[in-house]
């Protein structure tokens, strides 16, 4: 089809002209081609079709185009763009037309449906899964902070990353947000000692933290080194943290000297003592203790 079929003996790209015959003025030539051939584009789209041209029937070109769109046009998929079809799997089109996408079942794809709790869209328009997640997640995050500021025993003398020696040093909670955070969760309930404990109280808990002042900033920790451990539960004597001298129980009683028998106690001081033998000072097994302050 040409372009514009301007009219007889105007320029190229010329307007055609309405005539008015009272006041003497010619009309446009209107050439036979600028009638014929848009009659002839538009019977040729409708034959295309397969329809048959009807004089009576004015919506064959509207019928030919949709019916051209869905032969002639590829369907639509990654990297090429095209149409889409309706597979009442993924997705469909209902009595008016409109196109739904179906929402995903444990049978069928489709899109997802973010219910806010266990499938969150954030502004950026990322997807986040939490579902499956969740439970582990937070039974981890429960775990780790379970951990934050419990000494514990280390198989090496190198210091792990987030951790520091139970050798009384000072933490600050700014440096360690998280093990503030546990402290003023009340996570170290039973195990700190007033803050303003004169050296008495804290040689009497070298097991127990002390805020720095009644507003805390941070903690001193606790002085583990060169002790032994003792295990503490409910219902037992003495205090969690608390300072145990070294020593052995003091042990008295009596015995029956008889004759003909090398007596092995010392019969006058009525407390028992062992001859030609020596006790040895148990062995010491020394751990290296120290504290986590964060993941």
């Amino acid at each position: 089809m040409h372009e514009i079929h301007t009219p007889l003996g105007e320029a190229e790209n010329a307007s055609y002209t309405d005539g008015n015959p009272e006041h003497g003025i010619l009309g446009s030539v209107v050439p036979a081609k600028a009638v014929e051939s848009p009659q002839r584009e538009v019977v040729k789209v409708i034959q295309e079709a397969g329809l048959t041209p009807s004089d009576n029937d004015l919506t064959q070109l509207l019928q030919a185009i949709i019916k051209i769109i869905g032969v002639k046009v590829p369907l639509a998929k990654v990297g090429t763009p095209g149409i889409m079809s309706p597979d009442d799997k993924t997705c469909t089109v209902d009595a008016k037309g409109v196109l739904s996408v179906l929402l995903a079942t444990a049978a069928r794809a489709g899109i997802i449906k973010p219910d806010g709790t266990s499938l969150t869209v954030d502004k950026n328009g990322v997807l986040s899964v939490n579902q499956a997640a969740d439970a582990r997640i937070e039974r981890a995050e429960f775990l780790n902070k379970l951990s934050i500021g419990a000494p514990k025993f280390h198989r090496s003398t190198v210091l792990p990353d987030d951790h520091a020696w139970s050798d009384g040093s000072f933490i600050e909670f700014d440096d360690w947000p998280e093990f503030g955070e546990v402290y003023e969760q009340g996570g170290f309930t039973g195990l700190v000692m007033p803050w303003d404990a004169d050296t008495e109280e804290q040689a009497a808990n070298l097991g127990k933290y002390r805020p720095n002042s009644a507003n805390p900033t941070g903690l001193y920790l606790p002085l583990h080194g060169g002790q032994f451990f003792r295990n503490w539960a409910l219902g037992v004597d003495g205090t969690a943290g608390s300072y145990n001298a070294p020593g052995l129980p003091e042990l008295t009683g009596e015995y029956v000297s008889q004759a003909g028998c090398g007596a092995i106690f010392n019969g006058n001081s009525q407390a028992y003592s062992q001859k030609e033998r020596n006790y040895q000072a148990p062995s010491q097994l020394m751990h290296q203790a120290h504290t986590q302050l964060g993941d």
